[in-house]
């Protein structure tokens, strides 16, 4: 859970400090991690969107570091380094973040609670809840928009889709992506217009591969299409016909479709 706000004189903010401690009292002890951070792990979560709204640096030894964008890595990374790792613990933390926001100032506060390692997840999630919906307050907002995440629910969701797993590994990798998951979703949504393609089920298991897998895809479909020859076609021919209709820059196509016979057959060459 995080808020954030204008940058303020912390010395004198009484709301900072009603925030921290009622933060405190709850249980949750105050985190101060490093502004400097490596930046492999923003980037790893975020992709490399982010890094236009970042503030790098490198050091002598070559490692990407940058201005902490946000507190959330920065407190899971020290959690994770102590000797509390894996055992329930719950961190607070104010202060000061850096990240590009167009027109808005690029240094900013941000305050929020980590939980890490209760079981009881539902009631950490609520308590967690609860005490954002306390900080507003304590800030003076009145107009507040909740939002959550779940990668459990999102999973579950991106399984009962029952896709290819090139496409359930992409959408699972987006989660903390939105330009890219909406974009993904986007693509992956059946198209019933003219441009629509009948082999994107074939086109989607072959998004990523090079010649030799999209070889010994075209090789499996066409047993199990019981023909080892289409109108002349070799199975080199079809593989290398599949692999030019394949996104040149994403090798990422549409959706899902057509059954293997199917898909063969819209290889026969016509007379």
């Amino acid at each position: 859970m995080t808020l954030t706000a204008a940058p303020r004189a912390t010395g004198s903010a009484a709301w900072a400090d009603g925030l921290l401690l009622s933060f405190g009292k709850a249980g949750y002890a105050r985190a101060e991690p490093s502004i400097l951070q490596p930046a492999e792990p923003f980037l790893d979560l975020s992709g490399e969107d982010i890094r236009k709204s970042l503030y790098l640096t490198t050091d002598a030894g070559g490692e990407e570091l940058c201005l902490r964008p946000d507190l959330t890595i920065p407190v899971a990374r020290d959690y994770l380094a102590s000797p509390r790792a894996g055992q329930p613990a719950g961190f607070s933390y104010l202060g000061p973040v850096f990240r590009y926001r167009g027109g808005r100032a690029s240094e900013f506060l941000q305050a929020g609670v980590e939980s890490f390692g209760r079981p009881d997840r539902a009631a950490a999630d609520a308590e967690m809840l609860a005490l954002a919906l306390e900080a507003t307050r304590a800030v003076g907002l009145s107009e507040v928009e909740i939002r959550t995440g779940d990668v459990a629910l999102f999973t579950a969701l991106i399984d009962a889709l029952n896709l290819y797993p090139v496409w359930r590994r992409r959408l699972l990798k987006d989660f903390n992506r939105k330009i890219n998951l909406a974009q993904d979703i986007e693509r992956i949504t059946l198209s019933t217009g003219p441009g629509h393609n009948e082999y994107e089920g074939v086109l989607a298991a072959l998004a990523g591969s090079d010649r030799k897998a999209a070889l010994a895809l075209v090789t499996d479909l066409m047993s199990i299409a019981g023909t080892t020859n289409v109108g002349g076609r070799s199975v080199a021919e079809i593989a290398d016909r599949f692999l030019e209709q394949v996104d040149p820059e994403e090798r990422r196509p549409a959706a899902r479709c057509a059954r293997p016979d199917q898909a063969v057959h819209g290889h026969r060459r016509r007379p």
